[in-house]
C-alpha cells in the first residue's frame, strides 16, 4: 500500500529524471520532422549515365551537380553524389554526406534514439549519429539541466522523507496518546457509577 510519503518520495524521484523524458521528446520529434530521404539520398552514389540521374523524386527541384567521369574501355565510368562529390571504394556515408555535422553518419544517417540517449549519459559531446549542427552542444546544456536536477532532488528526497516521517510519527504518538486517554477515561468513568 502507497503512504503519502512513499508518493511524494517517488515526485522526487520523477523531478530527477524530468530533464531526460523532455530531451528524449525532443529528439524524438527531432528525428520524425527530418526528411531522411532526402538526407541519405545525398550521400547515394549514383551513375551520372543512368536513367536515376536527376530524376529522384527527393531530390526534385535541387540542382544536380555535374559529374567529371573517366573514359575507360570504350566508355565513360564513374559515380558521384547529386551534389558532385566523385565516390571511390573507400567512401562510406560521412565522407559523401555534405552536411557536415561529425560522427559516423555526417548527419545523413537517422540515428537510434535510445542508443543516442544512453550515449548522450556515458559519452557527452561525443554523438555517433548526428541530426543537427549543434546537437553536441545541445547534449552537453542538457546533461548539464540533468545532473543539477538529479543533485537538487537528492537532499529534496531526504528532507521531504524526513519530514514526512516525523509528520507521521507525531500523528501516530498523537493517535495512541488519544486511545491511553480514551482508556483512562473509560477507567475512571467506571469507577464513579
Amino acid at each position: 500500500m502507497a503512504t503519502p510519503h512513499s508518493t511524494m518520495c517517488f515526485a522526487s524521484l520523477y523531478f530527477a529524471a524530468l530533464p531526460l523524458f523532455v530531451y528524449s521528446g525532443f529528439l524524438f520529434y527531432k528525428k520524425k520532422s527530418i526528411d531522411w530521404n532526402y538526407r541519405a539520398i545525398l550521400a547515394t552514389c549514383i551513375d551520372p549515365t543512368s536513367d536515376d540521374w536527376g530524376q529522384s523524386p527527393t531530390y526534385i527541384g535541387i540542382l544536380w551537380k555535374k559529374c567529371p567521369l573517366y573514359f575507360e574501355e570504350g566508355a565513360f565510368r564513374g559515380s558521384c553524389t547529386p551534389w558532385g562529390a566523385v565516390c571511390s571504394e573507400n567512401d562510406n556515408i560521412a565522407t559523401l554526406c555534405p552536411l557536415n555535422y561529425g560522427g559516423e553518419g555526417d548527419g545523413c544517417r537517422p540515428p537510434n534514439l535510445l542508443a543516442t540517449l544512453i550515449e548522450s549519459i556515458f559519452t557527452p559531446g561525443r554523438i555517433t549519429y548526428p541530426m543537427y549542427k549543434e546537437q553536441a552542444e545541445d547534449q552537453c546544456t542538457f546533461l548539464n539541466i540533468f545532473w543539477s536536477f538529479t543533485v537538487l532532488s537528492i537532499p529534496f528526497f531526504f528532507i521531504l522523507r524526513s519530514y514526512l516521517w516525523r509528520k507521521e510519527r507525531e500523528a501516530k504518538a498523537v493517535r495512541q496518546a488519544e486511545m491511553e486517554m480514551e482508556k483512562f477515561l473509560d477507567k475512571g468513568a467506571l469507577h464513579f457509577v
